[in-house]
């Protein structure tokens, strides 16, 4: 029988936790979930929520200083006990009842003894949850190493994966990672396997207060673009790729380290940069991260 830990982070969550809460205490899974949740300095009553939750349901609280979502999950993951799968899990989303089931089936077909990720399409939905039938991915994303450089297609909250990508991400604990997530599914496909579902399992809520989302005002959008160009030069592109190079450089396969040098050492000559331009797996379905990308990269800020 399967064991799943699910890694929660928290912020000023009490108007949409219960929901969540609700659809993981719903999970048709007959193996064993328990939950390990930080809570990342709410103010409001998630905490209080947090604590009669773990009244009835194997639930770890954390309760931390506000760090931002990157950091809380990947102290989560520092913090993690031993598992067989992993899902990370945001507080304002719901769940099918089969998120669980299906990700751990997509799992176990695959290698038992790499690294791996799965991940899923999600359906988009409002603050009340209402749905027009919109997924995430209307097709198949583009996950190849370069792809996912350019844009990360695997939501945080869609993804699952085992044991052993989770014990190499505890030893590495990476720092020029633009986000946790992303940085799991570079991981998987440099060292293991990756596999998607089409089949939606999740509804993922849009909403202004979303830290990370595509709904919100035309500033906080501003703030995002802004954030994501001349923002932290510790997070660029160029440096996740020289970490990962670096942790991973005598293992991984030559193409693969071929790829990450493109990203690497662009600004060292023109011919460089545009032969990472040229690259047709660079371009992702996200048409404004692809150009973006293309920008950043003639500009030297990606």
């Amino acid at each position: 029988m399967s064991s799943v830990c699910i890694l929660l982070s928290t912020y000023n969550g009490q108007v949409f936790l219960q929901e969540q809460i609700a659809s993981i205490t719903s999970q048709r899974f007959e193996g064993n979930i328990r939950v390990v949740v930080r809570d990342d300095g709410s103010s409001d009553n998630t905490l209080k929520i947090l604590d009669k939750w773990a009244q009835t349901f194997d639930v770890t609280i954390v309760k931390g200083n506000n760090i931002g979502p990157k950091a809380s999950f990947l102290e989560l993951v520092q913090r993690a006990p031993v598992s067989d799968f992993y899902a990370f899990c945001d507080q304002d989303d719901v769940w099918s009842p089969t998120k669980i089931d299906s990700g751990v089936k997509h799992l176990l077909m695959m290698p038992q003894n790499k690294p791996n990720l799965y991940f899923s399409n999600a359906e988009l939905a409002d603050e009340i949850l209402t749905s027009n039938d919109e997924l995430f991915h209307k097709v198949t994303p583009n996950f190849t190493l370069v792809g996912a450089m350019v844009c990360n297609p695997a939501l945080g909250c869609a993804t699952m994966f085992n044991c052993h990508l989770m014990e190499i991400v505890k030893k590495v604990n990476p720092v020029h990672a633009s986000m946790h997530d992303k940085f799991l599914l570079l991981t998987a496909l440099l060292l293991g396997n990756v596999t998607y579902e089409h089949e939606p399992q999740m509804k993922y809520r849009q909403h202004s207060l979303n830290v990370c989302g595509r709904e919100g005002s035309f500033k906080k959008r501003v703030n995002q673009t802004c954030k994501l160009w001349f923002g932290s030069k510790e997070n660029t592109l160029e440096k996740q790729a020289q970490e990962l190079i670096y942790f991973f450089g005598d293992e991984i396969t030559d193409v693969h380290k071929k790829e990450l040098k493109l990203f690497a050492e662009y600004k060292k000559s023109f011919t460089q940069k545009i032969n990472l331009l040229q690259r047709q797996d660079r371009i992702t379905t996200h048409h404004k991260a692809n150009r973006s990308f293309v920008l950043r990269t003639i500009l030297n800020l990606a």
